[in-house]
């Protein structure tokens, strides 16, 4: 949060867009036990991240903000978890499976799409809320193509206060927070 206020107020009278990226986990966005501190500081990063943005939708000149979480990736994190004991860690069984079963993003695979899908987040041009039906989000190529492009488990919250859509199964969002999500195939 220092960071990104301190990159806001040094190029605040930049003329050029300026962009913000956080990124988030999945566990930011649901629970799990034995996680508190990691799951509560990536739920409070992605608030921080929707009321930024909803701050610097309010400047002519505003920041895009979003928060990305970019799905289950292969880190030592994941080492560190599928070598707890399971009483120290409930879910080890399924973080264990996982790896079995080859479905964690080795990290610059997963930083690669990270980079894709964030490049087309920060450019994309949605409709203002006023003006977007489900129809034309349905319609919107670029919000359809990104979540296409999008692996399987990342999700991606665009936080633009002026943007809202909603399409049954690909992208759904309430008050000024978009929701990009590519289903399992």
């Amino acid at each position: 949060m220092a960071l990104t206020a301190a990159f806001l107020q040094a190029t605040a009278a930049w003329p050029v867009p300026r962009k913000v990226l956080n990124i988030s986990s999945g566990l930011g966005r649901r629970a799990m036990a034995s996680q508190a501190g990691y799951c509560a500081a990536k739920a409070g990063m992605d608030h921080f991240t929707r009321c930024l943005a909803l701050e610097e939708a309010l400047k002519p000149d505003g920041a895009r903000v979003c928060s990305l979480a970019p799905g289950v990736i292969d880190t030592d994190m994941q080492v560190q978890l599928r070598g707890a004991h399971p009483a120290d860690f409930p879910d080890r069984a399924a973080f264990t499976g996982m790896k079995e079963k080859g479905q964690l993003a080795a990290p610059d695979e997963a930083a690669a799409r990270v980079l894709a899908l964030a490049a087309w987040a920060v450019a994309a041009s949605v409709p203002p809320a006023s003006a977007a039906t489900s129809d034309q989000a349905a319609e919107s190529p670029p919000m359809v193509a990104a979540a296409s492009a999008a692996p399987a488990g990342m999700r991606m919250t665009l936080c633009t206060a002026s943007h809202t859509l909603s399409t049954p199964g690909t992208l759904s969002a309430t008050n000024s927070v978009t929701s990009i999500r590519k289903l399992a195939p």
